[in-house]
């Protein structure tokens, strides 16, 4: 395997627990899966023990938990923007942080707390903490990606197969018929286009980004407003679609919609760059909205 092919993989989208039960879930899971572990193998000296093994345990798995769900619940409120565009590679350096700083407590815990057991090194405890940890973490990533990924490659040919054949019948208007205002807060810079010539508007701060063809070429041009401004304007106009936070879409104008670990993204014709589907879209509107 190449290093260029490694980059792909680590770049990959993955989807990041957005859900609070689901963050509960993960951590209470982990702290059980250290805990049945820890008192299985036995590492750390643990098997020496003649005194409160499984309270020692215990100790470690209550420690595991706190890291966990102190990094799932506290960081992303602090760095949104950091969890917002989540990889396999930022997961990866996610986990091994998690449990260099388990492996420190865990140390710490056992040096201060627990002196019949107390000549273990940091750097034992560190690497028997990723030894534990690190590795079947890695795997269970790589295999999540692997089911996620096909699960909504599946689910995104079989829209392919079907998103031409759709035609919206409530509304047999061509789109050549639909002219659409994308309205400016500065005076005198309101846009007009054929609903045929829109692909999406990108929000950008304190502007949106519209991106249209003319004489067969991708254009864009900034207005200044804000994204939910625009979708309210545009609620009438057949096919114009939130399909994200920073995003909305011409679902008419759609050419395929390709599906990776994380969720959905729409492509159009002629544009390189695709366009994210939150994950909390319905899949159904990916396919519904088309015009003749």
């Amino acid at each position: 395997m190449s290093l260029e092919t490694i980059l792909i993989y680590l770049n990959k989208p993955f989807p990041f627990f957005k859900n609070r039960w689901q963050r509960l879930l993960a951590s209470m899971l982990v702290a059980l899966f250290i805990y049945g572990f820890l008192m299985i193998f036995q590492p750390f000296g643990l098997a020496g023990l003649s005194n409160y093994k499984s309270e020692v345990i215990l100790g470690y798995a209550l420690i595991t938990f706190m890291v966990i769900f102190i990094s799932l619940f506290i960081a992303p409120e602090f760095f949104h923007s950091y969890f917002e565009s989540w990889t396999i590679k930022k997961n990866f350096i996610y986990i091994s942080s998690h449990f260099l700083i388990i492996a420190i407590l865990n140390w710490y815990f056992n040096h201060h707390y627990h002196q019949e057991n107390s000549f273990h090194s940091l750097s034992f405890f560190v690497f028997i903490t990723m030894s534990v940890g690190v590795f079947p973490s890695f795997l269970l990533v790589y295999f999540v990606e692997k089911w996620l990924s096909n699960a909504n490659e599946e689910i995104a040919s079989t829209i392919n197969n079907e998103i031409h054949s759709v035609v919206d019948e409530t509304n047999q208007l061509s789109m050549q018929d639909i002219e659409i205002k994308i309205i400016s807060k500065n005076k005198n810079e309101d846009f007009i286009l054929p609903l045929s010539n829109l692909l999406y508007i990108k929000s950008e701060g304190n502007y949106v980004n519209i991106c249209f063809t003319e004489d067969n070429k991708i254009n864009e041009v900034l207005i200044r407003n804000s994204i939910s401004a625009i979708e309210t304007h545009l609620s009438e106009i057949p096919g114009v679609i939130r399909c994200h936070r920073s995003y909305l879409a011409n679902f008419n104008n759609i050419d395929h919609v390709s599906g990776n670990a994380h969720s959905f993204s729409l492509h159009f014709t002629g544009v390189k760059k695709s366009i994210p589907v939150s994950r909390a879209f319905p899949k159904e509107q990916l396919k519904r909205y088309r015009l003749s």
